[in-house]
C-alpha cells in the first residue's frame, strides 16, 4: 500500500471550553474518497478546517504527503457550500477554471493554445469536460463544485481537494 496522501494522528479538536473529537486517526490513500458524516455542531466543517490548517489541534497531527499541513498550504484545495449565481453572469465552466489556470496573475492574460490545452486537461481530470461551455450559473452544486476542483487542482501534481456540501466530504489525491 502507499504513503496515504491525508493522515490525521490522535486529534484533538478544541473550540474554546469544548472538545469537538479526540483521539481521531484517519488515512485517505491516493484516489480514495472519504465521506464525513455527522450531526449538526458535531464537526465536520472544523475537520475540514483544522486540515486546511484554520483549526489549531489541541493535541495530534494532521499530515499532507507525510508533511503537517498549514494554513494557506496550496497543495490543498477547498471548495466551500455555494450559493446560486446570478443567472445574468456569463461566466462558463471553462472560465471558472481558467481562472485557477492564471489565478496568480493579474487580469486574464492573453489567449493562448497551452492555456486553453492546460485548462481542457484539468477539466477531463474531474470527469466535467462536458460542462466547459455552459454557464456557471446553470450548473447544480455538484457539477460547479466539479469545475471548482479543476481550478484548484492545477496547483501542484498530488493536491489534496476537499468539497465541503451538507454532511459530505472528499479529499482525493489529484494525479494532473
Amino acid at each position: 500500500m502507499s504513503r496515504p496522501v491525508l493522515s490525521v494522528r490522535d486529534a484533538q479538536l478544541t473550540l474554546g471550553a469544548r472538545t469537538l473529537w479526540s483521539g481521531l486517526e484517519l488515512d485517505v490513500a491516493p484516489g480514495e474518497f472519504v465521506a464525513v458524516l455527522g450531526a449538526n455542531g458535531s464537526g465536520k466543517t472544523s475537520l475540514l478546517k483544522a486540515i486546511l490548517g484554520q483549526h489549531p489541534l489541541a493535541h495530534g497531527e494532521i499530515l499532507l504527503d507525510g508533511e503537517p499541513v498549514r494554513r494557506g498550504d496550496r497543495r490543498i484545495g477547498y471548495i466551500p457550500q455555494q450559493r446560486g449565481q446570478d443567472p445574468a453572469l456569463r461566466i462558463r465552466g471553462r472560465d471558472l477554471v481558467r481562472l485557477g489556470v492564471d489565478g496568480e496573475r493579474w487580469g486574464t492574460g492573453w489567449p493562448s493554445r497551452a492555456r486553453h490545452q492546460r485548462v481542457d486537461e484539468l477539466l477531463d481530470a474531474v470527469g466535467a469536460s462536458h460542462y466547459a461551455k455552459v454557464p456557471v450559473a446553470l450548473l447544480s452544486g455538484v457539477s460547479s463544485s466539479g469545475c471548482a476542483s479543476a481550478r484548484r487542482s492545477r496547483a501542484t501534481r498530488g493536491s489534496c481537494c476537499a468539497t465541503s456540501r451538507s454532511a459530505r466530504s472528499t479529499c482525493a489525491r489529484n494525479g494532473s
